[in-house]
């Protein structure tokens, strides 16, 4: 990664998908050995806290197998690259980002510093505030859904990870539940498809998105796309958990399959899907059904 596509902050830090630091325009590629990443990412989820010495040291060294100094290194070492990279950024000081220390712990202070999840957090929680009928809101769940990237910290297997990934995926699906909901209201097929995409590419065994998938090619008269979903739901079920499809899936393909669900389209034709995978990627067929 080269550049920010946030030219307005001193620091970009990326965390959703991929970890990534850029102070000035300039990615921070020497992390160097120790856990001063760590350290980073660690106060990052803590902003405005004073983080005792103790939590620190047993969250960057669950196994407790390191010396007590090794904590007083990783702030050292962090402070370094961060100051290191923000002179060669922009011939002066450093970023917006320092490491405080306090009687009994450290602190990050943060300014002019954009942070992906927090950004994300923030369009979900304004997003919460009206009504899928009205623009606002879906132009903000629309772009916290674009900032979800993937996991955070994909790969990382900290114990204090996995619950910040697991609540930022659960918002993402949630968003995207939202949006699908508002795009079939207004029979927006392309951006049914689109949301439905990044769903499964989220969680491929989500039931219910197979169903609006079904639904929707059914109702185009597509059924043998619709055939296709329902068949791959159960080929994943089946796979993963050992179950096929619940009665309500089985329920909807059955009427979709039977024509009961067809419309005229309205607008441009859907074209089917030549071929899918469980993360939701798919080829466009050449021709409608």
């Amino acid at each position: 990664m080269s550049g920010t596509a946030h030219p307005e902050y001193a620091v970009e830090i990326r965390t959703l998908g991929r970890f990534d630091v850029v102070v000035g325009g300039r990615p921070v590629t020497r992390w160097r050995a120790g856990r001063a990443r760590h350290l980073l990412q660690y106060l990052l989820l803590h902003p405005d806290c004073v983080i005792s010495r103790d939590i620190l040291f047993e969250a960057l060294w669950p196994d407790l197998s390191a010396p007590r100094s090794s904590l007083k290194v990783a702030v050292h070492t962090l402070r370094n690259i961060l100051a290191s990279e923000g002179a060669a950024a922009t011939g002066r000081n450093p970023s917006g980002l320092r490491i405080l220390t306090h009687e009994y712990g450290y602190s990050i202070e943060a300014k002019n510093v954009w942070v992906d999840f927090q950004e994300f957090d923030s369009l979900i929680l304004g997003a919460q505030t009206g009504t899928l009928d009205a623009p606002g809101p879906i132009a903000q769940l629309q772009d916290a859904v674009e900032l979800y990237q993937g996991d955070f910290l994909p790969g990382m297997t900290m114990p204090w990870v996995e619950p910040q990934r697991e609540w930022l995926r659960s918002l993402a699906l949630s968003a995207l539940d939202r949006l699908v909901e508002a795009a079939e209201r207004t029979c927006d097929d392309f951006q049914v498809l689109h949301f439905c995409r990044k769903v499964l590419k989220i969680e491929p065994l989500h039931e219910k998105t197979y169903r609006t998938l079904i639904a929707l090619h059914g109702r185009l008269g597509q059924f043998s796309q619709a055939d296709r979903w329902y068949k791959l739901c159960a080929s994943h079920l089946r796979e993963a958990v050992g179950v096929g499809p619940a009665e309500a899936t089985r329920a909807m393909y059955s009427r979709a399959v039977s024509g009961e669900l067809t419309r005229v389209a309205d607008g441009p034709t859907l074209h089917p899907v030549s071929s899918v995978s469980a993360t939701g990627h798919y080829a466009v067929g050449s021709a409608a059904q």
